[in-house]
């Protein structure tokens, strides 16, 4: 079967087994509220408006990329913000619905019945298309320039892969006379720059026997979800501005921070009122804190942010942010725990400076120090940069030049995968990150330190 047939017919079979999940579980939940003759009248009166409810679920699993052949499938954490996202987009759909065809509302109980079996699920449906599909991802070959980069790639692949096998090429007659009967058992070959660069001639001998000859950097971005810079080039960079989310990157982003930043910015004033307040009780000095940031292309802009540290904080000049920061008050260690000291970029995000998810914009005296030590750093704001991002969810705060470089590698892929999906799974995240792990782990601390 053609490639293009076959992953249309493979996504529609498990959209399709999803949307049959929805429906079976809507009558499970019924049948367990009812008995047999309520429940028979109970699902007649409501199967037109769950017929058409239930499709935003695969709809929105589709556009998520959860049905795709032609990448790795998702991670754990993904699928479940995913299936999350699904559901609650179907509840707003049922709202909708039961408002625009006067039907009345179905009942609590078999609402949150319906979505714990639908949940559950839907749950075990994509981990079984995980399992099924992980091991055509994990058949590689891979071609190293140099025996360093061979041994840092099993370090970190060697447990996760299935590497039928590894060389070192040292010239193109070494390419010519790879292993056919191996190649055709891998499902794609991996590169370094070095050989693609030096032996094209020779690999694209290869591709006679269709295989995928890829990029290594095109592994980092599949399992480790960032671009390693010693793994991409100039070329990387052109292929970029080819990507075919450009329309959302330059328009549609744009539009959406607009439309919510402005009535965020308002509704959140009299908040805002109340912790400039409680700053300006604590401690002395300004409420607002203002700073210069580079922002898209480079271009100057001051950040607006509530002050979290002391007056003096820097009279010794710019210092990287640190864990448990002296120079933090204590109410600025509480806006900082819940991300409260952000809510000024905003009114950034409405000028027009930022956007909601983007790379975090860099004071210039780090800036110049940075890329001084990293070659494309000034890349990552080929876009605008951003209240939160993929940096920002991996990784937290800058607290080294060591950090500054893993945070730029997942700013990278940021910059090439960008698209509304991956904004929302951020958004998700980071609202996750404030409110379960930064939470907890306060809670924790303060109950041992309590002890």
């Amino acid at each position: 079967m053609h490639i293009k047939k076959q992953h249309w017919f493979i996504s529609s079979l498990h959209s399709g087994v999803d949307y049959v999940i929805m429906l079976l579980a809507f009558a499970a939940a019924i049948f367990c509220r009812f008995d047999s003759q309520d429940a028979f009248t109970y699902l007649h009166l409501f199967t037109a408006l769950i017929l058409i409810a239930s499709l935003s679920v695969p709809v929105l699993l589709f556009i998520s990329g959860m049905y795709s052949i032609k990448h790795r499938p998702y991670g754990a954490s993904r699928i479940v913000t995913y299936t999350t996202l699904a559901l609650m987009l179907f509840l707003l759909a049922v709202l909708l619905l039961s408002f625009i065809m006067q039907t009345q509302m179905i009942g609590r109980g078999v609402v949150i019945l319906s979505c714990s079996f639908a949940f559950s699920s839907l749950l075990l449906h994509h981990y079984i298309i995980r399992k099924l599909y992980q091991s055509r991802y994990e058949s590689i070959a891979v071609l190293f320039s140099t025996t360093d980069e061979e041994l840092r790639f099993k370090q970190e692949f060697s447990k996760r892969l299935n590497i039928d096998y590894t060389l070192q090429i040292n010239n193109g007659e070494d390419v010519i006379k790879l292993d056919q009967t191996k190649l055709a058992r891998v499902h794609k070959i991996v590169c370094s720059n070095t050989i693609l660069h030096d032996y094209s001639d020779e690999l694209s001998q290869l591709q006679t026997n269709l295989i995928p000859i890829v990029p290594l950097v095109s592994l980092y971005e599949d399992y480790e979800q960032r671009c390693p810079l010693d793994a991409i080039s100039s070329q990387w960079f052109i292929e970029l501005s080819q990507h075919e989310e450009r329309f959302y990157k330059l328009k549609l982003k744009r539009l959406i921070d607009l439309v919510i930043a402005l009535p965020l910015l308002i509704l959140s004033t009299p908040l805002l009122a109340l912790l400039a307040v409680l700053i300006k009780l604590s401690s002395k000095g300004p409420a607002l804190f203002t700073q210069e940031r580079l922002g898209e292309f480079g271009k100057p802009f001051i950040i607006y942010k509530l002050r979290t540290m002391t007056t003096d904080a820097e009279d010794a000049g710019p210092q990287w942010s640190q864990k448990n920061d002296p120079r933090v008050t204590f109410i600025g260690r509480l806006l900082r725990l819940l991300k409260l000291d952000e809510i000024p970029q905003l009114y950034n995000v409405v000028k027009g400076d930022m956007s909601f998810i983007g790379p975090r914009p860099e004071r210039p005296e780090f800036d110049n120090l940075l890329k001084k030590h990293f070659p494309y750093f000034e890349k990552r704001l080929l876009i605008r940069p951003g209240i939160s991002g993929w940096a920002q969810i991996h990784q937290s705060r800058s607290e080294s030049i060591d950090d500054s470089q893993r945070k730029l590698e997942y700013d990278l892929y940021y910059l090439k995968h960008a698209n509304i999906m991956l904004d929302i799974f951020i958004i998700v995240d980071s609202i996750r990150l404030i409110f379960i792990e930064n939470l907890l782990v306060s809670k924790l601390k303060f109950k041992r330190d309590t002890h």
